[in-house]
């Protein structure tokens, strides 16, 4: 599985890229331009992600914003709906209409910094991208 971890701060990048390493191949970038970027290039060579870690506050393009852009980029492609990548928010922001505003936007899941690996394998797991006995 091919995984894109979005996030300004390099220390969270680090951290999820060391927790989801035995998970697929790894891209992570500093930024939302740097994301779209990348998902750009992954649905023109027809290896789209399948898994996004984005955080919502980075100077630019907000991880909403990249939320947004990614859906529609994926439906253009023709990998909308189930095809398209699972998109779990990694944030500081624990406000209920952040939540809301996500998951609105379609994304699979929502994580509160700083994640703990407990957290982080229960999400996956509710997601199905790890099995039940991980």
């Amino acid at each position: 599985m091919r995984i894109l971890i979005v996030d300004d701060d390099p220390v969270c990048r680090q951290a999820l890229t060391m927790y989801l390493t035995l998970l697929g191949d790894i891209d992570a970038v500093g930024s939302g331009e740097a994301a779209l970027s990348a998902i750009q290039q992954a649905l023109a060579e027809r290896r789209p992600y399948g898994l996004v870690f984005l955080d919502i506050r980075m100077p630019g393009r907000d991880g909403h914003s990249v939320l947004e852009e990614l859906r529609r980029l994926e439906h253009a492609a023709g990998f909308a709906g189930l095809a398209g990548a699972r998109v779990v928010m990694v944030t500081g922001i624990d406000e209920p209409r952040q939540v809301v505003r996500a998951f609105r936007a379609q994304a699979d899941g929502y994580l509160v910094k700083p994640v703990e690996l407990p957290r982080l394998r229960q999400l996956l797991k509710d997601l199905g991208v790890l099995g039940s006995a991980v």
